[in-house]
């Protein structure tokens, strides 16, 4: 019986080829990368107390102003640091990315407990929120690392199913 194995080699270096293809796919990664931020969202937003009553004040920015309660948990999103890029950044966003009651504008303040800047803007410098943040990162990065290894695992299969069909 004779094979022939260049054949059959073509085939494998298609089959390979388009393995590879697949799992390099940068949309594969950002959909990968974006679903494992969210246990890590949701660690952030479980660790953050709403405020009791708007915050009120005036300053620099054009105006009266007013943070309503619950917007810096709002703030808290899974978001891509660089267009056409695969990583993602969670945490509160601020200025132009974020819409007008999701602005965590004032996260510094929150964040580092300036109790100064809050008086200034004004609260009455007592935070429950201080830290919020890297306490939810710490928690939710497990869960997190968890999920992209079961989604990579997951994209590979699907490579190897999508590779082996070829012909």
């Amino acid at each position: 019986m004779q094979v022939d194995i260049e054949v059959n080699s073509k085939q494998m270096n298609r089959a390979v080829r388009k393995f590879m293809k697949e799992l390099q796919n940068p949309r594969t990664a950002k959909r990968i990368h974006k679903a494992a931020g969210k246990p890590i969202e949701d660690a952030i937003k479980g660790n953050i107390t709403d405020a009791r009553t708007p915050i009120e004040g005036f300053g620099k920015r054009k105006g009266d102003f007013e943070v309503k309660p619950g917007t810096y948990g709002r703030s808290i999103k899974t978001w891509q640091i660089k267009k056409g890029g695969t990583d993602y950044f969670v945490g509160p966003q601020t200025g132009k990315r974020a819409k007008e009651n999701e602005d965590a504008w004032f996260q510094t303040f929150v964040e580092d407990n300036q109790t100064y800047f809050a008086q200034l803007y004004g609260g009455n410098g007592g935070n429950r929120n201080v830290g919020a943040v890297k306490r939810g990162q710490k928690q939710g990065i497990g869960p997190a690392g968890q999920k992209m290894l079961k989604q990579y695992k997951k994209a590979v299969k699907r490579a190897a199913k999508q590779a082996s069909t070829t012909k």
